[in-house]
């Protein structure tokens, strides 16, 4: 599971190599103005609260930094992406994540495993939204940009 997450974690960085920081910064109307550095530290900081729990065995996604630096400066955002990417490789454990839901605080059992799904599925999921600001910039995008793995292998079986 760790090599496919760095594997995605990997294609967000290519794609953000391939950039500049005006477009990094640019608002898609697509994406109702949100940007690409916007999602990338979005992407960026649950992993981190991640990484961060790991130790106490506790996560909780909803006290994440905000770093405006990872949204802003896409310098700041490749270089925390290749901090990321050698800090997910941790054995599996038993963890708990901890969240609000309606007033109420709640705790959930989990593993470290299931929590590295949760992200990549996560980032995944964001992949395709930059997707749709790198095509409305008319940026270069890979095919597979931004695609569930299983919908990679779907259409595989289903080609001609």
């Amino acid at each position: 599971m760790i090599p496919a997450f760095q594997n995605t974690l990997v294609q967000l960085e290519t794609a953000l190599k391939r950039i500049v920081q005006k477009d990094y910064i640019k608002k898609s109307v697509y994406l109702e103005g949100a940007t690409i550095g916007q999602h990338t530290r979005h992407i960026l900081e649950l992993v981190i609260c991640l990484c961060n729990g790991y130790a106490d065995g506790l996560v909780n996604y909803d006290h994440r930094k905000r770093d405006l630096q990872i949204e802003n400066e896409i310098g700041v955002a490749i270089e925390t992406l290749q901090n990321v990417l050698h800090k997910i490789n941790r054995a599996n454990k038993q963890m708990e994540v901890l969240t609000f839901l309606s007033d109420a605080e709640i705790k959930i059992t989990t593993s470290y495993e299931r929590e590295l799904l949760y992200n990549m599925e996560h980032c995944i999921h964001h992949l395709a939204l930059i997707k749709v600001a790198l095509i409305e910039f008319e940026l270069p995008v890979e095919k597979n940009f931004g695609v569930a793995p299983s919908t990679i292998k779907y259409r595989e079986q289903c080609a001609p």
